[in-house]
This record gives structure tokens, C-alpha cells and sequence, in this order.
């Protein structure tokens, strides 16, 4: 196992785990933001471990780009028409 996916494999069980032990064992709604951030975690990991670092960066530049919004705006698309 090469250094990138060790990365990955030791941030999620240490998210994974971390998480479930700060909300107390129990999946009630007010561990809501925790158990996201649980998901969000094993995501980040597996992604770390399932792919290459360049690949991985390129998936969270795209991300990234995906929650900056559109690059056109509705008053773009009514100047085109």
C-alpha cells in the first residue's frame, strides 16, 4: 500500500470512528452535523485511497468548482437573448 492511501485509509477510521465517538454512539438528529461530517470524511479517504494524487487533486479542484457557483448568470443568458 503506497503512502497516499495509507493517508487515506488512517482519515477514515479516524473521522469515521472520531465522529461516532464525539456524538455518543447515537445517530439522533443532533448529530446531524457530525454524521455529515462523517460522510464527508470517509469520502476525502476514499478518494485518497481509491485514486492517485493527481487524480484526487483534480477531484477537489473540481469540487471546489462545483460549489463556486455557475460562471454565467441569469442576466448573461437574457443579454443573449
Amino acid at each position: 500500500m503506497a503512502l497516499p492511501q495509507l493517508i487515506g485509509l488512517v482519515l477514515v477510521v479516524a473521522l469515521v470512528f472520531g465522529g461516532l465517538v464525539f456524538t455518543g454512539g447515537h445517530m439522533a438528529m443532533e448529530a446531524l452535523p457530525l454524521e455529515l461530517a462523517l460522510i464527508g470524511g470517509a469520502a476525502v479517504g476514499t478518494l485518497v485511497i481509491g485514486n492517485s494524487p493527481a487524480v484526487a487533486k483534480e477531484a477537489g479542484a473540481g469540487v471546489l468548482k462545483a460549489f463556486t457557483g455557475a460562471k454565467w448568470t441569469r442576466d448573461d443568458y437574457q443579454s443573449m437573448l
